[in-house]
């Protein structure tokens, strides 16, 4: 018992509890269970298993071995999950900072891959991510992917126009575009109704306010240009035929007449 053991059945001592039920088997039956060799000693089985957190290994005795690196993903994930909050709690942290940022502070609007950050630097840490994963497959091509990008940026400023109108700077952006690209009012109507555009009355508020706006800006500069003696160049197209916009009615483009450039 001394060479399988390492101490005889006599004496006191601890031991784990496989031993002790052998020492108790070898007292009542004079066998020894597990039969160990000094010579030969039994080597531990460790076995390994597949789990969502990856591989792992499993002892003889219960022990675990977890991968590398997994309490840190843990910990990252946890102060994820504490700094993250709902969508619409991470809606109105985004809604309230374009208010500051576009609307009060008159700064451009952000719609490129900047608006990631833009999100997260108002504490709304995965907005954009879910967003994006809620729309994207690993099968998409890497263009497909950055044009959903664009898209998440759309879906959220669409978002931010639901919970207030005042953050509408993509909205008046469509809307200007639209009606300078010849859609009608019930076009831009139609795009309203879908969140896409501010409503027209808006919309020709601004361009009359743009129009009226024109004339002064057109003065100052010449005023600066006078001011700063600046050389200006204009190249201005004379035609004789002026050609208004309408429906064609027939299939040849009408071509203007007698042009001259004035420099």
């Amino acid at each position: 018992m001394r060479a399988c053991f390492g101490q005889d059945f006599k004496e006191t001592g601890v031991v784990c509890a496989s031993y002790s039920r052998a020492l108790s088997r070898h007292k009542k039956t004079g066998k020894t269970s597990p039969p160990c060799d000094v010579e030969s000693p039994t080597t531990p089985v460790w076995t390994t298993e597949t789990t969502e957190f990856g591989p792992i290994q499993r002892g003889p005795f219960g022990q675990v071995l977890l991968p590398p690196g997994i309490f840190e993903e843990i910990l990252e994930n946890k102060e994820n999950l504490v700094n993250s909050g709902s969508l619409k709690e991470e809606l109105n942290k985004v809604k309230a900072h374009m208010y500051k940022e576009f609307v009060k502070n008159w700064k451009n609007p952000i719609y490129e891959n900047q608006f990631r950050r833009f999100c997260q630097a108002t504490g709304a840490q995965t907005l954009f991510d879910d967003i994006l994963s809620s729309v994207t497959y690993p099968r998409h091509s890497e263009n497909r992917l950055k044009l959903n990008e664009k898209r998440v940026v759309g879906i959220i400023y669409n978002l931010v126009y639901c919970l207030s109108q005042w953050c509408n700077t993509m909205q008046v952006d469509q809307a200007l575009y639209l009606q300078t690209s010849h859609a009608n009012q019930e076009a831009i109507l139609t795009e309203h109704q879908l969140g896409n555009t501010c409503s027209r009355r808006l919309m020709n508020n601004i361009r009359k306010s743009l129009s009226s706006n024109h004339r002064d800006d057109l003065q100052q500069f010449f005023a600066d240009a006078i001011k700063n003696e600046w050389l200006l160049v204009l190249v201005t197209d004379d035609y004789t035929t002026i050609h208004t916009i309408r429906r064609p009615t027939q299939t040849n483009s009408p071509k203007p007449t007698i042009c001259a450039q004035s420099l």
